[in-house]
């Protein structure tokens, strides 16, 4: 679907909170929100950054009150960078459930419906002019507690296997599959693969591209042996956003004797795409866990190494 461009590409459905469900969810939730998902009746956003909670992700202060004689949670708090939240019907959202709790203890996976009384969406412009990110104010957001995805209070793995699933990086492989055959196309049609600087960029970007892809299928193949938490997804995720920043920057470099402006009736869509898309892709280094943080992981986790 990145490849093809498709609109209304759902991932943080297919790609996150639904194979999550499928591991964790209950039968009801299951029924509900899978069907909702591949009927496409469902947009998805993802509620776990903070103002003050970025990379740290346990360090939420989001509040979620539990009241045991209605079965219910009463939220108080707010997100932000929430990709799409503007446009997401649902939201699965990480908040403080357990009063006095710190860090990854006391923290409860939660499915909530965007048009709950109480949840006010701030739309922010992101460097290439679109509103794609938002804050997400939540004013004592009342919800079931059978809306809660594992148990209560212990959501803490369950969310961070859900970033294993965000963390694949497919889709950058995708994005980067097509700037590389559109960007071959354009080097034909132009007669510049007879610069051969051109052709052996183009030969490292083509290895490099299959590289990463292979090993998104290999995080994803591991997912699939073992429910332990593994370093592969992080090793995709920087191989796949690198390669496909790469990718735009040659096509940039290819690009740089043209003028393009964007929303100005620009009949070169090729050349407005990929100044759309490398800007938009800054992010790609960012949002899921910075690549800092995916190389503490790999050490950490996959290599050993001390903190």
């Amino acid at each position: 679907m990145s490849y093809k461009m498709a609109p209304g590409n759902d991932r943080f459905g297919v790609r996150m909170i639904g194979p999550t469900l499928l591991k964790y969810g209950t039968d009801s939730q299951k029924e509900k929100y899978l069907k909702e998902i591949t009927n496409g009746d469902a947009q998805w956003c993802q509620g776990y950054s903070e103002p003050n909670s970025g990379s740290d992700l346990a360090s939420i202060n989001t509040k979620g009150k539990y009241d045991e004689e209605t079965n219910s949670i009463t939220i108080t708090g707010t997100k932000v960078w929430t990709t799409l939240a503007h446009r997401a019907n649902r939201m699965f959202i990480l908040v403080r459930t357990q009063e006095g709790s710190k860090r990854h203890e006391g923290l409860s996976l939660i499915l909530l419906n965007m048009k709950d009384k109480g949840i006010n969406v701030n739309p922010i412009k992101n460097i290439s002019g679109k509103s794609s990110f938002n804050e997400v104010v939540l004013d004592n957001v009342k919800v079931s507690a059978k809306n809660v995805v594992g148990k209560l209070h212990e959501g803490w793995m369950i969310a961070l296997d859900l970033l294993n699933f965000e963390r694949s990086g497919i889709d950058y492989i995708g994005w980067a599959e097509r700037c590389f055959d559109d960007l071959l196309s354009y080097c034909k049609e132009k007669k510049l693969l007879e610069t051969n600087s051109i052709k052996v960029k183009l030969t490292y970007l083509k290895s490099s591209l299959e590289s990463a892809k292979i090993m998104t299928y290999k995080a994803l193949w591991i997912k699939e042996q073992s429910n332990s938490i593994h370093m592969e997804p992080s090793i995709s995720k920087i191989l796949a956003t690198e390669i496909n920043i790469k990718i735009h920057d040659f096509a940039f470099e290819i690009l740089n004797t043209k003028s393009i402006y964007i929303n100005n009736n620009n009949k070169d869509y090729f050349a407005e795409r990929i100044i759309k898309n490398r800007l938009f892709f800054v992010s790609g280094g960012i949002l899921g866990g910075t690549t800092e943080i995916q190389k503490n992981i790999i050490a950490r986790r996959g290599l050993g190494l001390p903190r």
